[in-house]
């Protein structure tokens, strides 16, 4: 069962995630970065890889894919904002660039 984060819990998880930020979505905070691409199948490459990741966490992003960039969403319905999985996700979705 996934937990929303306390205000202090989602401070401290963006000091390690410094690259992404809040935004709302559906009156619900998100957490939200831009990976950059130098075009957009590049972009969409990225995007198949983190649905891939989504499917096996069973918990779905949002994502924006555009002409050198791919713009990601994490957040939970079901705690109408930030959970614990999200960061995890958050996280894992750096993981992948990071190996690229």
């Amino acid at each position: 069962m996934r937990r929303k984060l306390s205000d202090q819990e989602l401070r401290q998880a963006l000091i390690e995630l410094s690259q992404w930020h809040t935004q709302l979505i559906d009156e619900a905070q998100s957490l939200t970065r831009s990976y950059p691409f130098k075009n957009f199948m590049a972009a969409l490459m990225f995007a198949n890889r983190i649905g891939e990741l989504a499917e096996s966490a069973n918990h779905h992003p949002q994502l924006n894919v555009q002409w050198g960039r791919l713009d990601i969403f994490w957040w939970s319905h079901d705690v109408e904002g930030i959970s614990t999985s999200d960061v995890d996700l958050a996280r894992a979705s750096d993981a992948l660039f990071n190996t690229l």
